[in-house]
């Protein structure tokens, strides 16, 4: 990689080709804060070297966190980018450079896929004389960038680090790093005994998919049954409110039946008078035309009733309307309410059991818990705890059955859950990964019928 490539990587490159500006202040050192965090928790390093450093946001999260780190770049704006009392520590320079020193541990996240084909050898002989221990992530899927002229999957990035002794480590999660993230350590080890790895994870990761399924499908049967109820809800409101429909329908039917036959009746009413105004229109010319005046004046009135009481059909439906919307509110009122009632008693419910599961192991006596727990061990090793609950042994302990035993944490020389899920895969299938029903099952019956647990 010459010159050309060096300046292509400028300013313009880590504003625009980084997805989230490639800036300080964007959350890109909270990122390298976890990043660092779990690999000095995980991996313990006394020394780092970040090949592919950028502007040395993982290099300042490990030297904050104590950890002698390093890194180094193709790109001077990068590097001249780094924070200044971390600058010292950060070189450009080419993996396709010999590294010429050695490291506990090398990092290399998101780097070979910008190298031709013909030099990711090269780069992966230097990564692996400079270390026995390698982080390394190159993406599978983005081909868009212009610069990403070596993509391949994590499948190809694993051959060739076997060539030079190294192996992926399938025990050790990376995801914190990226999907594709993969841990390389050099081992002598036989065809035989990295299969065995090899499948002894695979065998893991598929119960933990059956347990996933199985999670699911209670899931699928819960939503079930909350529908089901929903709908009895929904039948006995229509039960209560169809005959009050009903009956509103009637009447209104009833209204306008009563209107048809006035109607009707003053109809025939106004047909007699005519005839009879017809026959006497000679003799009483003058009197009939001041009954008929009254007679109008009386089917004015009779109209204007006729109006009030058409404008009175129209606001019962109007009503009815109202009470189908009104309705359907409630139903759909009632399947939220359904819903949140569902989740606070589930969780409600979780926590009581595990409280007062809690409980009961804290009543046991000192002696119960000796052959799983020193609290001068599991302070020395956890420093975390060490610094929230100090060096009291009964508070230690206390931390150690509510979150440490969960949480898969070395309490003791004598003791380690992670060998002995792994020595007892009966164990570990029974209680589906819960590392604290498992460390319980080696007290009470694991440690009587002389199980392997360190």
């Amino acid at each position: 990689m010459g010159s050309h490539e060096n300046e292509y990587y400028n300013q313009d490159y880590y504003q625009s080709h980084c997805g989230e500006e490639y800036e300080r202040g964007n959350g890109w050192e909270e990122v390298f804060a976890r990043h660092a965090q779990r690999i000095k928790r995980e991996i313990q390093p006394q020394s780092v070297l970040d090949v592919g450093c950028a502007k040395g946001f993982l290099v300042e999260a490990l030297r904050d966190q104590g950890i002698e780190a390093f890194g180094i770049d193709l790109s001077e704006y990068a590097v001249s980018s780094v924070r200044e009392d971390i600058r010292p520590f950060c070189k450009v320079r080419s993996v396709l450079q010999p590294i010429g020193q050695r490291y506990d541990l090398l990092t290399c996240i998101e780097v070979l896929e910008h190298l031709e084909q013909e030099e990711t050898a090269l780069a992966i002989q230097h990564l692996c004389e400079a270390s026995d221990d390698i982080l390394f992530s190159s993406t599978p899927f983005d081909y868009a960038e212009e610069s990403h002229v070596s993509v391949h999957t994590p499948a190809y990035w694993a051959q060739q680090f076997a060539y030079q002794g190294f192996y992926h480590d399938v025990q050790y999660d990376c995801s914190y790093i990226s999907v594709q993230a993969m841990r390389f350590r050099r081992v002598q080890k036989s065809s035989t005994e990295l299969i065995w790895d090899y499948e002894n994870e695979l065998f893991q990761k598929h119960q933990e998919l059956l347990a996933a399924r199985q999670r699911s499908q209670v899931s699928q049967e819960n939503v079930q049954i909350y529908r089901e109820a929903y709908q009895k809800h929904v039948d006995m409101i229509n039960e209560e409110l169809n005959p009050k429909i009903a009956d509103l329908q009637q009447r209104l039917e009833n209204r306008e039946e009563e209107m048809q036959k006035i109607c009707k009746e003053k109809d025939a009413e106004i047909e007699n008078a005519v005839a009879g105004l017809k026959m006497q229109m000679e003799q009483r010319c003058h009197q009939k035309l001041e009954e008929e005046i009254k007679k109008r004046k009386i089917l004015e009135q009779q109209y204007y009733e006729k109006e009030e009481a058409d404008e009175q059909l129209q606001c019962c439906r109007i009503e009815l309307q109202q009470a189908q919307t009104t309705i359907l509110l409630m139903q759909q009122k009632m399947e939220h309410a359904e819903q949140a009632y569902a989740k606070r008693w589930k969780a409600f419910r979780t926590r009581c059991k595990d409280r007062l599961f809690e409980r009961r192991l804290l009543k046991k006596e000192r002696s119960y818990w000796n052959p799983v727990f020193d609290a001068q061990y599991y302070a020395q090793c956890n420093e975390d705890i060490r610094e929230l609950v100090g060096l009291d042994e009964l508070a230690l302990l206390r931390h150690f059955i509510r979150f440490g035993m969960r949480e898969g944490r070395r309490a003791s020389m004598e003791f380690d859950i992670d060998v002995y899920m792994r020595c007892n895969p009966d164990v570990a299938d029974r209680w589906k990964f819960d590392k604290r029903a498992c460390c319980l099952h080696y007290l009470e019956d694991g440690r009587l019928e002389g199980r392997r647990a360190r």
